[in-house]
């Protein structure tokens, strides 16, 4: 310890004990002898100490004065030579996942150096601020949750993308595996009541939704000589198919799903509706060619009021195009093909989806499109974020590497009807 700081605690305590010894009362001859001895004794040492700390502060003195002359006459040193930079390769391909070839780059990079040990990306990754560390599940501080903030953006912004109806759930957080969330049913009762009448009470009806995660996964492989030669490429290629492959498993769970592991356990929207959201076309319609304006307005009036604000149809590309762009156009309108609008159909915006009916069939007893607000009807729910686990060996034959992703969620409707009342989500079923 500096022995200036030392001695200017000491001085302080000193100080401090030649207050209290001055202060105390003495009765007799012998206390003032007593008090007189201790503070003489504390004077000498409080003189002692202004000489060493007068001592101390000249020596600091002189040697900050000697650096001073030292530093004046030492040589400039040489200039370092600079630091190599390594930048992105120039990339002539076309990105699928990314908007601009450094986002790509980044990930590509972190690809190569956490999985493929690659020096240059190491060191490219630390001048950059990406954290490289080998993954291990479930563990944050292991590197479980690494994946650089720009992939996992990417993403979920391509999942919302390619899945129209996770993307258009409730999304709630999951703090642990099973989360239960109160739902509202109904409210209380008002009544008109009369003068010096009693007041009726009534209670809301509330029920739970219960979120129970499963895991989900992705992989793809790549071959060591994209692993090797194109950052971009590589971090293009694993974004775009890591974010495809999970949204084609949550759009199948979301519609098709039948409690089985198949869909993570998930019933979906097809086998959960109930009969008085179910809209049935007229007869003898069971082709796109055949619906009429009345069939969709069937399903429009179906919907419960609370839900009409902010609601949309979903149906297949095929749909839209034989059916609803067909009576649109026939009645001379214009807004479902007016470019720069988006798709709409009866004043309401129209989301495309592959989970109905997507040929030029006949769909007899077939739901075939949606009509809606997926908000009010289903919950999706988001266990833990992203993570990425690598096989070198798994495909060694094949000079490859294989990704794979994980994620843990799950998804719930709990407001599509029942057999005497419409849900937030309606249905248009074919009719023989």
């Amino acid at each position: 310890m500096d022995k200036i700081k030392l001695l200017t605690d000491e001085a302080a305590a000193v100080s401090t004990r030649m207050d209290a010894v001055r202060a105390i009362e003495c009765p007799d001859a012998d206390a003032v002898a007593a008090r007189d001895l201790e503070l003489e004794t504390l004077s000498r040492r409080a003189d002692e100490i202004t000489k060493s700390l007068d001592f101390e502060h000249r020596v600091a003195e002189s040697q900050k004065s000697l650096r001073s002359v030292v530093d004046r006459c030492t040589p400039a040193p040489a200039k370092a030579e600079p630091a190599v930079r390594i930048e992105a390769i120039p990339f002539r391909g076309k990105l699928r996942a990314y908007k601009n070839e450094r986002d790509a780059h980044t990930v590509g990079q972190w690809l190569k150096a956490s999985y493929a040990g690659d020096a240059e990306a190491r060191q490219w990754c630390h001048d950059n601020g990406i954290e490289v560390r080998t993954m291990s599940e479930a563990s944050n501080s292991a590197g479980g949750a690494l994946v650089p903030d720009v992939m996992v953006a990417q993403l979920i912004r391509l999942v919302d993308t390619y899945s129209v109806w996770a993307s258009s759930m409730q999304q709630v957080p999951m703090a642990s595996d099973t989360v239960i969330f109160p739902k509202r049913v109904s409210g209380v009762t008002a009544n008109w009541t009369g003068e010096n009448a009693e007041i009726s009470t009534s209670d809301p009806a509330v029920n739970q939704v219960q979120l129970v995660a499963s895991k989900l996964t992705v992989g793809t492989k790549v071959s060591n000589e994209v692993l090797a030669d194109s950052a971009i490429a590589l971090g293009d290629f694993v974004t775009e198919e890591f974010a495809t492959a999970i949204a084609a498993k949550l759009e199948a769970a979301a519609v098709a799903g039948d409690g089985t592991s198949t869909y993570g356990g998930v019933y979906g929207l097809k086998n959960k509706i109930g009969s008085a959201s179910v809209h049935t076309t007229g007869s003898g319609r069971d082709t796109w060619e055949e619906l009429t304006a009345a069939d969709f307005l069937g399903a429009l009036g179906k919907l419960p009021r609370y839900a009409l604000n902010g609601a949309r149809w979903y149906i297949s590309s095929v749909g839209f195009a034989l059916a609803m762009q067909r009576l649109d156009m026939a009645a001379g309108g214009r807004v479902s093909v007016e470019g720069g609008t988006g798709l709409s159909f009866a004043g309401f915006p129209v989301e495309i989806t592959d989970q109905t009916h997507a040929t030029d069939t006949d769909f007899t007893n077939e739901i075939i499109a949606y009509f809606g607000r997926p908000d009010l009807a289903g919950m999706f729910g988001l266990r833990s974020a992203f993570a990425t686990r690598v096989s070198t060996e798994r495909y060694v034959e094949y000079d490859q590497t294989l990704f794979t992703g994980v994620a843990r969620g799950t998804m719930v409707w709990h407001s599509v009807g029942d057999s005497s009342t419409a849900g937030a989500v309606v249905a248009i079923k074919g009719n023989s």
